[in-house]
């Protein structure tokens, strides 16, 4: 109990180095391993340990405690991972079974993952769930949003969302410029 409270503490402290090694005294087969798991696992995800966080999460998945919360972050990490198959795959029955907040991230993760796999129309829909929840449009999913409907020949109606992922000299803008320009000549 005392190398769970004082991990915790430590990991709420964000001294990952300390927390780690006060979980890792904990028995595999304690009292306790499971909050070890979960936090030494909730670690290697910060520091894109994708594999090592990937395993503690699944260890948990039969976990009352714990067992609603895993799928989200193994989403998370394929997402990551480039993983588009798998997170569209295990998406929608996510999205049936979390928080709303959850829900907004998810579709998030869907709307880019639909568009990584050249499903625009799936794209379309999941973005627009989440802007319809609340969800912050910024350059990138403005981007995926124009883009998809670009490509879907719907030009009014992807030249805003082209027009505001447009703004720093980079690719992205570069790219949403050309998508743009080719609206205005088209619509």
């Amino acid at each position: 109990k005392y190398d769970l409270r004082m991990g915790y503490f430590a990991f709420m402290k964000g001294d990952y180095d300390s927390a780690e090694s006060y979980f890792s005294r904990i028995t595999s087969k304690g009292e306790y391993a499971d909050h070890a798991t979960y936090y030494k696992s909730y670690m290697a995800y910060t520091r894109g340990e994708w594999d090592v966080a990937r395993n503690g999460f699944n260890a948990l998945l039969d976990n009352v405690q714990y067992r609603d919360l895993m799928p989200f972050y193994v989403m998370q990490i394929d997402f990551k991972e480039g993983k588009y198959e798998d997170v569209v795959a295990n998406g929608d029955e996510l999205i049936a079974k979390t928080t709303p907040e959850q829900v907004l991230q998810i579709n998030r993760m869907m709307a880019e993952s639909w568009f990584q796999l050249s499903e625009y129309a799936k794209a379309v829909d999941y973005m627009t769930r989440y802007k319809s929840a609340g969800g912050e449009m910024g350059r990138v999913e403005n981007y995926v949003m124009g883009y998809s409907l670009h490509r879907q020949a719907f030009y009014g109606d992807a030249t805003p969302y082209l027009r505001e992922a447009c703004g720093a000299d980079d690719l992205l803008t570069q790219n949403a410029s050309y998508h743009l320009a080719d609206c205005y000549l088209r619509d």
